[in-house]
């Protein structure tokens, strides 16, 4: 017994002598090979072109996808503020059946309840990251014909974002750019002002994207179909006969 404790008192010995020896050095220290930032990844061509697959992967996610709390996607609460469905549940006591009453400023309108806050919150990802990636490209060396891809690119996302919440909502905060720091200056603008910006963007960086793309990728006729609801929206019907037809 006396051996054993001696022998294990000399191992524990010798291991603290080796950490206060490696005390002093860095070996602790992270040493990353690389740093994923802005500033390192949206440098060029393919790091901008290869974050908007983030973008694609959020268009599935935030409608079809089951979020945080709820085995519900968003998609249902879509449906049950149309003509398409209505909620039968009679085994959740938050389950939005008397909208009067429940839909309020004040009610928790996440999870099960509905996915109202959940909207806002995904959408406005979306254009956050869709703008940085707009504002990173105006900086990046790049031919003509890259520069107007990444562009539409980020164009589609962001209209795609505004017209869902246009739609749902009304008059919304309206950011086009990065923000880069704290701000608190956010006001709603015109519905009608916002559909007249994003068919604008539309119908300018459109030509820049091609049909011949992988499936769930942004194509030209992706572009050119919201562009048509947006003119539909705006009641220009001679513009959505034109940009349906394109």
């Amino acid at each position: 017994m006396k051996k054993l404790v001696k022998y294990t008192l000399g191992h524990v010995s010798i291991l603290g002598l080796m950490f206060v020896a490696s005390g002093c050095s860095d070996w602790l220290v992270p040493k990353p090979l690389s740093f994923f930032t802005p500033e390192n990844t949206f440098n060029t061509y393919e790091g901008l072109k290869t974050s908007t697959d983030m973008l694609n992967r959020d268009v599935r996610y935030f409608d079809y996808y089951p979020t945080g709390g709820s085995a519900d996607p968003c998609i249902i609460s879509e449906y049950f503020f149309s003509e398409m469905g209505v909620n039968a549940r009679t085994d959740a006591a938050n389950a939005p059946v008397d909208l009067v009453r429940q839909i309020t400023p004040s009610a928790s309108l996440t999870g099960n309840a509905t996915q109202i806050n959940n909207y806002w919150t995904y959408l406005y990802k979306g254009i956050k990251d869709a703008n940085t990636l707009y504002d990173r490209a105006q900086d990046v060396e790049m031919t003509e014909k890259q520069k107007g891809e990444i562009e539409a690119l980020a164009v589609f996302h962001r209209a795609f974002r505004y017209y869902r919440l246009v739609h749902q909502y009304g008059d919304v905060p309206f950011i086009v750019h990065e923000v880069t720091g704290p701000r608190y200056d956010f006001y709603t603008t015109k519905r009608e002002a916002i559909l007249r910006y994003l068919k604008e963007n539309l119908d300018r960086t459109a030509p820049y994207l091609s049909n011949d793309v992988y499936i769930g990728m942004v194509s030209q006729a992706a572009a050119y179909h919201l562009l048509t609801k947006i003119n539909l929206a705006l009641g220009e019907f001679d513009d959505a006969v034109e940009s349906a037809t394109r």
